[in-house]
C-alpha cells in the first residue's frame, strides 16, 4: 500500500512506540504512513527519520544556539494547552508549511471530532519576558517521543528557535530515558522538510526491509 491510516480510540503508550518504529506518525487523531505523497504537482518519496538519544552530542554550533536562547529566553515544559495565544502564533506562521494545511491548531490536533484525548502530548513554550515567540508540541510513548508541530515569531527568526525547540524535546527524551526521537520525515529531494536533519545523526526506515538504517 501507498497510504495506510489508522484510526485509534485508546493508544497505550507502548503501542505508541510500536507503531512510530514501524514507520507510522501522527496526523490529528489518526496515526498514518505514506510512501508518496504528492506535492506541488510534483511527487516525493517518504523517508522516516529517528535520532538514537544515547548516542546523540550536539554540534557545537548546536551547542552556541542553545546558549544564545537560553540566556536570552525562559522555556517552559508542560501539558498541551491551546489557547489563543498559541492560535495566534499558528495562524502567522502556517504560510510556511507545505502541503495540506489545517486551518487551526484544534483541527491540527482533532481533526473534525472535537476534543477527544488519545496521545499523551506535551508543549515547549518560549517566551520573551511575557511574550510568547514560539511553541513546539510533541507525544511521548513508553520508551520514544514524536516531534508534532513548531511555530515561531517570525521577528525571531535569527535565534533559529525552530531548532532550539527541537533540542529542548531531545532533551526531554534524554532527562525522561527514552531512547527514540522522531521529529518526522523527510523526502527523497530538496524540500523545506531537510530541517529535521540538522540536530543530529539520523536513522531512516527502509520500507522494503522494515529496518531502520544510518
Amino acid at each position: 500500500m501507498v497510504v495506510q491510516y489508522y484510526y485509534p480510540q485508546v493508544l497505550v503508550p507502548t503501542r505508541l512506540d510500536a507503531y512510530l518504529a514501524s514507520g507510522w506518525f501522527r496526523n490529528a487523531y489518526m496515526m498514518y504512513r505514506a510512501k508518496l505523497i504528492s506535492l506541488n504537482d510534483d511527487l516525493f518519496s517518504v523517508m522516516n527519520i529517528r535520532l538514537k538519544t544515547n548516542d546523540y552530542a550536539p554540534s557545537k554550533r548546536l551547542r552556541k544556539t542553545a546558549r544564545r536562547c537560553e540566556k536570552r529566553f525562559t522555556t517552559v515544559i508542560r501539558p498541551m494547552l491551546l489557547d489563543q495565544e498559541k492560535e495566534v502564533l499558528y495562524q502567522k506562521h502556517k504560510s510556511r508549511f507545505e502541503g495540506f494545511i489545517y486551518g487551526s491548531l484544534k483541527y491540527f490536533f482533532y481533526g473534525e471530532i472535537g476534543y477527544h484525548k488519545i496521545f499523551n502530548t506535551q508543549e515547549i513554550c518560549v517566551y520573551d519576558g511575557n511574550k510568547l515567540i514560539a511553541v513546539s508540541f510533541f507525544d511521548f510513548g513508553q520508551n520514544s517521543c514524536a516531534s508534532l508541530l513548531a511555530v515561531y515569531d517570525k521577528s525571531y527568526s535569527k535565534f533559529s528557535l525552530g531548532t532550539f525547540t527541537m533540542m529542548k524535546e531531545i532533551e526531554y527524551c534524554l532527562r525522561n530515558g527514552l531512547e527514540y526521537y522522531y521529529p518526522g520525515y523527510v523526502f527523497d529531494k530538496s524540500s523545506v522538510f531537510a530541517y529535521n536533519l540538522k540536530v543530529g545523526e539520523m536513522q531512516y526506515y527502509n520500507w522494503r526491509t522494515k529496518r531502520w538504517r544510518k
